[in-house]
């Protein structure tokens, strides 16, 4: 009889599961049974189907805004890497953009509804963020100005992402602001995504594990593409 503490558990050719082993394997094939409907829908028609949900949460976000004064609160998350560089996952991450690799961006977190890159140069990325409510459309700006930073750099992590988040028609929303460094074993990176002081305190919780579960899934991207 198993000593783990849930009801039940299975068993195939006699070795029982783990309970991690069954999450994993259950977490791969949403992945893949979500992108296809992705897939089939199209980035560019995602929107439209979530119109209602993006109008109510543009305008909680306005809100925020307007009761924040200008002043951030930041969703800080930091991750370790053994192996790899800085330089060489950034550059492997925006390739990766570039050719506007969406399984990428999706195997990076199943929220990510759509990331297209607008007309205007920002990025367009739809999805719930912080795990909060509702999903949102949010604009990403990036200026790789130190002006433009949410906080002071740290000086042993130089390579830098440093940017704006927009609503669509321009109103600042928030910053970003990864930091990346090598160390003795690979690299590591703190991770900032700066909301409105007022947002909501769940919401700017929830994001570090938005971020966690994003960076830990790219990175070991790279990590496996160099090992090809």
């Amino acid at each position: 009889m198993s000593n783990q503490p849930y009801p039940s558990y299975a068993l195939i050719d006699g070795i029982e599961i783990s309970e991690l082993d069954l999450l994993r394997y259950e977490v791969k094939r949403a992945r893949i049974a979500a992108l296809l409907l992705y897939e089939k829908i199209g980035a560019e028609n995602v929107p439209e189907l979530l119109k209602s949900e993006i109008a109510t949460m543009a305008q909680i976000e306005h809100e925020w805004i307007q009761r924040s004064a200008g002043k951030l609160t930041g969703s800080i998350t930091e991750i370790r890497v053994n192996g790899g560089s800085a330089a060489g996952f950034l550059k492997w991450f925006q390739d990766r953009v570039s050719l506007d690799d969406r399984t990428m961006m999706f195997d990076g977190h199943p929220e990510h509804y759509a990331v297209v890159r607008a007309p205007d140069g920002r990025t367009s990325i739809l999805e719930t963020i912080g795990g909060w409510k509702l999903p949102g459309l949010i604009y990403a700006r990036f200026t790789q100005d130190e002006r433009d930073a949410a906080e002071a750099p740290d000086p042993a992590l130089p390579i830098r992402m440093i940017g704006h988040l927009e609503s669509e028609d321009g109103e600042a929303l928030g910053r970003v602001f990864h930091q990346f460094g090598d160390t003795s074993y690979g690299f590591r990176a703190r991770l900032g995504i700066y909301w409105p002081a007022k947002a909501e305190p769940d919401m700017v919780a929830g994001h570090r594990w938005h971020l966690a579960v994003e960076f830990v899934n790219w990175t070991r991207m790279y990590i496996e593409a160099l090992s090809k």
